[in-house]
């Protein structure tokens, strides 16, 4: 797992997204050490980075876009 996957970004960063940042990776980090089991979504532990990482992709074309225009 890549660890900069939650913390990286372009610039400066607030303190409130950085903390928000790695609650998440250390959230992500129980789940998956745990073995955590689905959720409502039905989503399984194997499942979650491969989401994560489409859904940083898409986010940062979205960023990308609205920076240029």
């Amino acid at each position: 797992m890549r660890d900069s996957l939650f913390l990286s970004g372009q610039g400066e960063q607030s303190n409130d997204r950085k903390s928000t940042q790695l609650k998440n990776l250390i959230a992500y980090r129980q789940v998956v050490g745990n073995k955590g089991s689905s959720g409502v979504d039905g989503m399984q532990v194997t499942e979650l980075k491969s989401f994560i990482d489409y859904k940083i992709a898409v986010l940062t074309d979205i960023l990308k876009r609205s920076v240029r225009t």
